[in-house]
Formats: C-alpha cells, structure tokens, sequence
C-alpha cells in the first residue's frame, strides 16, 4: 500500500501466512472421506442415512444392487420408496417399526421387513436403525440387508424337514404337528357339546394312538367290515377288536355300510 497519501512510493507490504498445516489437514479430511467412500460402496449390505423428516440423505452402492435404484437419485426421497412400512412415518418412530415383534426374524432376532424394487417387485429385508447427530442435527444411519438367499435356504430345510424327499407327502414330523393343531381344534369343538366321531376306522391312516389321544365319542366302523358279516372270520375278528377297545374306552360304535 502506499506509505502516504500525498507522496507517491514504489514500497508495498506483503503479508504471507504458512497454509501448510490447513492443506494438511484438508488433505487429511479429504483421505478420510475417500477411504469412507471406499468402505461404504464395498459393504455388502446397504447403508442409508436419513434426516429428522425420513428423507434419504445419502445411499452407498449396495443400495441399488438390492433395489435396482441409483443412490443419487434417491437423495430427498422419503425411505418409504425403498421400504413401504416407513410410509408417513417419522424418523423418530423409525425404532418403533423395526421392532415390531411379528417383523422379527426368528433365526437373527432382526427385524424384517418387506422392500420395493425399481421394478415393482419385493424382497424380504432386515433392517436397523441407529439415531446419531451430526452438526448439532440429529440424523439416522440404517443398515438393510437382503435375506432372500437365507429366506430360499430357510424354505427349502424346511421343506426337507417337513416333506418326504421322494413323494413330496407330508413327513412324521409336519404330521404331528398338524396333528396337535387338530387336538386343539377338537377340544374346543368338545368344549362346545359338539359330539366328535372317528370314521373308516381301521383303514387309511387311522391309528390306534388316535384312540387316547383325541377327545372321542363314538367310532364308525369302515363298512370293509360291516358288509361281509358275519360270513367273513377275518372281519368278525377285527370288528370284536375294534367293539372290545371300543367299550374299554366308553366310546360308542356305528357300523357303517349297515342297512335298515
């Protein structure tokens, strides 16, 4: 600057500030939030964070692979685009949807959820929700995963658990659990005065162990018996059997295929 106002002069100042360490530390800042970069598009799940309103903020790679939609164009678009549950909620509320006791998943205890593709079909999720606050506003950073794989695998062991490998039939085990859903049903049916009957007894898959354990009042003899009385020895001999257990256990007897 000129030393007077009234005097011209060739003499300037010059003031000079070392900026080295502030280059230093952008340099730094920018490393880390390129490695942050890295990191967030090679996660395999989908990471997401979303203001106080339930708008996306930001969407790492794996979010697209899963729902067919680039992170970019999801930025300012409410969550409930992605998953419908959070449709008109609130990000405060978010804790409450994801942990609905019926969204849990019984092998992970994560909650899970329904999501929507780009391409209108969906996929079973499992999602959490942290809140954390970043320049003095709280934000929220979810984690989604896609289960589809483990959900096919969950059906398909299952499947094996519960059905014959060769004819597809139900197994033993799915057996006995329908046949405990079925005691249940027949209690209440008894609970009520409804009187309850076991037909084609001793043909198909009728078992004796069926004798004790539903709540019975009278069985009906497959008519196979009946008719060829009392010609047929064999058949006299089952059906005394079957009258013998019958009186054991205070049950009546009908005798199908008998005309009058």
């Amino acid at each position: 600057y000129a030393a007077s106002t009234t005097k011209k002069s060739d003499a300037m100042m010059v003031i000079a500030r070392n900026v080295t360490e502030r280059n230093r530390a952008l340099a730094a800042v920018e490393y880390r939030e390129e490695n942050l970069r890295i990191v967030m598009d090679t996660v395999a799940d989908g990471i997401i964070a979303v203001d106080a309103n339930g708008n996306i903020e930001m969407a790492n790679a794996a979010i697209e692979g899963m729902f067919g939609t680039s992170p970019q164009t999801l930025i300012d678009k409410h969550i409930s685009v992605l998953l419908p549950d959070f449709k008109g909620a609130e990000s405060k509320n978010f804790n409450d949807i994801t942990s609905k006791e019926n969204n849990e998943s019984k092998l992970s205890g994560v909650p899970e959820l329904l999501g929507n593709r780009a391409d209108g079909t969906t996929l079973p999720v499992e999602v959490v929700f942290n809140e954390t606050t970043s320049a003095g506003r709280k934000c929220y950073i979810g984690a989604i995963r896609d289960v589809t794989a483990r959900k096919t695998y969950e059906d398909r062991l299952r499947t094996m658990a519960t059905r014959d490998a060769l004819t597809d039939f139900a197994n033993r085990n799915l057996l006995d659990k329908r046949l405990g859903d079925a005691i249940r049903i027949l209690n209440h049916f008894k609970s009520m005065g409804i009187s309850i009957s076991m037909d084609d007894f001793g043909t198909g898959y009728c078992s004796l162990s069926y004798l004790t354990r539903f709540p019975l009042d009278s069985l009906k003899v497959d008519r196979a018996f009946a008719t060829n009385l009392p010609d047929d020895r064999d058949a006299l001999v089952v059906v005394r059997a079957i009258v013998g257990m019958a009186k054991e256990l205070n049950l009546n007897i009908v005798a199908e295929g008998i005309e009058t």
